[in-house]
């Protein structure tokens, strides 16, 4: 455990627990450890462990690991169904690993290794998708008023150029150089409506992409169903996304997250790519 770091629960019981962090450690670096508790309760003790995968990995399936923010949480258990014991053993890293800041700080302890502390042999595919987290317009916006009207916070153009070269040194350091995977695919990011931040995830997943066909890293289009689905950009309502109504559209909804039909809809797109990707 870090200096000064403690374990901090976060929920009633059964909720979650996570590494509280001193204000001047940089956001997200509690996502590398997860708590547990040592006795039933709130109220009781924690002891703090490293976020590791915890499923064995296969001696006979190709191993995939799943690395990402809440989006890839949410499509994983419709994932893991389709393909887990016939295509490959399938497992995600255990945290919302959010930001791409995050995805670094944590990609030795959170990606590589095994509960043991080692792997026994390299990941045959990584999955990664970031993006939400990592524009300037966290999940949820902050609010502000403009005369009557409460809206959400606009993202503003830098967090592009720093986008790529996080996901720079994230494929270069752990994807490509690691020697702890095999192959890698990107997954890209999802749309988001509040507050218009959906412009800046296009510009990069239009970027990333360019970046990924340059060193040879297939990606996967989840942008893609999501718009023929729900329509033109921006659209205003989808009955695919979580919270979602006529009455409160997605343009001023705090969340970028799913219904099940959703997630379903991304794992169409997902389960063609991994096999594709497992059998080059």
């Amino acid at each position: 455990m870090p200096d000064n770091y403690t374990c901090a629960w976060t929920g009633s019981p059964g909720g979650a627990c996570h590494f509280e962090y001193l204000p001047a450690v940089a956001p997200h670096r509690e996502n590398c450890y997860g708590c547990i508790a040592t006795t039933a309760g709130p109220s009781r003790g924690y002891v703090c462990e490293p976020n590791l995968p915890t499923v064995p990995m296969s001696g006979t399936l190709p191993n995939v690991l799943i690395v990402g923010d809440s989006i890839s949480h949410g499509y994983f258990p419709v994932l893991s169904a389709a393909i887990t014991g016939t295509v490959a053993q399938l497992q995600h890293a255990p945290s919302n690993t959010g930001t791409l800041a995050a995805g670094l700080d944590c990609w030795n302890i959170t990606t590589l290794l095994g509960a043991s502390g080692a792997l026994p042999k390299p990941w045959d595919l990584v999955v990664f998708n970031f993006g939400l987290h990592d524009t300037d317009e966290p999940t949820p916006p902050p609010m502000r008023t403009i005369g009557a009207a409460v809206v959400p916070t606009p993202a503003s153009s830098h967090s592009v150029a720093n986008n790529m070269t996080l996901l720079r040194q994230y494929t270069e350091a752990g994807v490509l150089r690691s020697g702890r995977v095999r192959r890698g695919l990107r997954a890209l990011t999802t749309p988001y409506m509040a507050g218009g931040v959906w412009r800046t995830l296009e510009l990069m997943n239009a970027n990333a992409s360019a970046y990924m066909a340059s060193v040879g890293i297939p990606e996967v289009d989840l942008w893609t169903p999501i718009v023929k689905h729900c329509g033109p950009l921006p659209y205003a309502y989808c009955d695919i996304c979580s919270g979602s109504t006529p009455g409160h559209p997605v343009a001023a909804n705090f969340t970028p997250h799913y219904t099940a039909a959703g997630y379903a809809l991304l794992v169409q797109a997902l389960v063609p790519a991994i096999k594709h990707a497992l059998s080059q």
